[in-house]
């Protein structure tokens, strides 16, 4: 198990019935498949290349890569909130882009498979979809009560088909922030896999904590309002750096820019693997032009190109 340890990750959640000796089995062969689920927003931003960080050292480990688009979705969700239909150019252009930027990001393709909801469903038996479904909805009862329709709607789309894509593509290891697995559908995995798919065994979770943004607000990777992404002009990303607390700072430098740097940092001759040691001997005013002359260079790299003024 030391090889996958390696990865460094802040938890990891092993489901009831998963196997780990079976993980260590593959560990030895190199054949581990982690999972990525990501919605194809039009942006690039802290958390998607936290997240990329993340899976180029799977990729160093010689894990693969599955990223699985929420492109059908995320059409559903633009359509509910303008009430009117969505072109598909445009989240097929958000596919592509996020596909380029995440390439950039180290994620290399002999390692990387990237898929769409709309590829799964073309191997999918859509009989077998609708009863696997069907013969889990005792579970949208709580306590004895039926849960709200909002719940019940996000419990069948969000949870259930992100459930059903993991069997279909019967990855090893599940990446997935921390407030994901808190959610009680989500805690209920095994028990749902194991009654449908008796020949599944449920991935390994590995989670990030819940990475908070300048406004204090959880991270995510559908919006840029409190965080950093490829969108913001470079004055606007220089701002935000230079007036970010604290805990946004060691969010960068603890998860991507000392990862970035083969996790130690050199400064003055001194190495620094975290935060909190870069703090108790570098001014805070150099740790802010240190974290702008990354994300500035980093970002760069992503976009192909300089940022706009």
């Amino acid at each position: 198990m030391e090889k996958y340890l390696e990865l460094d990750a802040p938890k990891y959640y092993p489901n009831p019935h998963f196997k780990l000796d079976k993980l260590i089995e593959k560990l030895s062969d190199e054949e581990v498949t982690v999972l990525w689920n990501v919605r194809p927003w039009d942006n690039f931003n802290i958390l998607h290349a936290i997240y990329c960080q993340k899976l180029k050292e799977c990729i160093e480990l010689g894990f693969n890569v599955i990223v699985l688009f929420y492109d059908k979705l995320v059409e559903k969700l633009i359509e509910k909130k303008l009430k009117s239909p969505v072109d598909p150019n445009y989240v097929k252009t958000n596919v592509e882009n996020n596909i380029k930027w995440f390439k950039r990001a180290g994620l290399k393709d002999e390692k990387t498979e990237f898929l769409t909801e709309s590829l799964l469903w073309e191997i999918i038996d859509p009989q077998h979809f609708m009863e696997t479904i069907t013969s889990l909805a005792h579970l949208c009862v709580v306590n004895g009560k039926l849960v709200d329709k909002e719940n019940l709607i996000s419990f069948i789309i969000d949870n259930l088909c992100e459930i059903y894509y993991e069997s279909v593509l019967n990855c090893d290891i599940l990446l997935t922030g921390d407030i994901d697995v808190q959610k009680i559908w989500n805690m209920l995995r095994g028990e749902m896999l194991m009654k449908n798919r008796e020949k599944y065994e449920p991935p390994l979770i590995l989670t990030f904590p819940t990475l908070l943004g300048i406004d204090g607000s959880p991270l995510t990777t559908y919006t840029d309002k409190n965080s950093l992404s490829i969108n913001l002009g470079i004055n606007e990303l220089k701002m935000r750096i230079e007036t970010c607390p604290e805990k946004f700072l060691e969010t960068l430098f603890d998860f991507l820019i000392i990862p970035n740097k083969e996790k130690v940092i050199k400064i003055d001759e001194e190495s620094f693997t975290s935060f909190k040691n870069l703090k108790n001997r570098i001014e805070e005013e150099r740790i802010r032009s240190i974290a702008f002359e990354f994300i500035k260079e980093y970002f760069k790299e992503i976009r192909g190109g300089a940022l706009n003024e």
